[in-house]
């Protein structure tokens, strides 16, 4: 059964196949896309052109990994539970299991909404995960090497005074 997807700003029809019987973006719908899993990955397969994928399972749905850029998709009730970070707007945690990379902040360093923070690496794959809003480093609760997951609070950036709601601060 195909399935319509955006393909280079196109409306496509797909259907996945076999890694053998996938054919190119030039012939006509519907597409036919192998998939083959390879050591925890998928890889998809239009014509020559081969794509690595990294899908890892979370509350409510799933992180899918692909062109270097990570997508939330959520289950079919479309219900997502918060993780206990979202109440905090100024803690960074990691959208999968992962291992910490690098720091790139110091404890009461002035930082910038979107300035990164830390890279974790989680199945071959580095993600750099930033500032969500301008202000001060707060907290440092990892180390290089260390083994963490969502939920896990890796910095806490307390939001800037003049960007602070009243009553905040």
């Amino acid at each position: 059964m195909a399935e319509k997807y955006q393909i280079e700003g196109q409306s496509r029809d797909v259907v996945f196949v076999g890694w053998e019987d996938a054919t190119s973006l030039e012939q006509p719908d519907p597409v036919r896309v192998g998939v083959q899993g390879v050591d925890g990955s998928i890889w998809l397969r239009i014509g020559e052109k081969r794509q690595r994928v990294v899908v890892a399972r979370g509350e409510g749905g799933t992180w899918v990994w692909h062109a270097g850029r990570a997508r939330w998709v959520e289950d079919a009730n479309g219900q997502r539970k918060q993780r206990k970070a979202k109440a905090l707007p100024g803690a960074i945690t990691p959208p999968m299991p992962a291992t910490v990379v690098r720091i790139m902040v110091e404890l009461g360093d002035e930082v910038e909404k979107g300035q990164g923070l830390v890279v974790v690496a989680a199945m071959k794959m580095e993600t750099t995960l930033t500032a969500p809003h301008k202000g001060v480093v707060d907290a440092i609760n990892t180390e290089v090497g260390a083994t963490v997951k969502p939920g896990d609070i890796l910095v806490d950036v307390k939001k800037a005074a003049e960007e602070a709601p009243e009553g905040e601060g």
